[in-house]
């Protein structure tokens, strides 16, 4: 009965060894576990940074079109107030 057949009937002078197969086998495993959850935490760091970086760049996209929008409504502000200058100095309304 040296050899391991079976967990349920572990012969007395081979307990020892069993029970230090066992640890080492948890011990294994919880490493195992472990180096899953950091892998998994590393690949969720980066889904969020890549979709801050997707985030960003529609952001960017919208503060751009704004200042499209805004610029060209200034430049129509501005050539209104060209227009009414013009009008009340030539009329001396001003």
């Amino acid at each position: 009965m040296d050899t391991w057949t079976s967990t349920a009937h572990v012969p007395i002078e081979n307990s020892k060894n069993f029970a230090s197969h066992t640890f080492g086998n948890l011990r294994s495993f919880l490493v195992e576990r472990r180096v899953e959850i950091v892998v998994f935490a590393l690949e969720l760091v980066n889904l969020l940074v890549e979709l801050g970086f997707d985030l960003g760049g529609l952001k960017l996209d919208f503060l751009q079109s704004l200042y499209a929008f805004l610029h060209r409504c200034r430049e129509g502000l501005e050539k209104g107030a060209k227009v009414f200058l013009k009008v009340s100095f030539a009329t001396n309304n001003f």
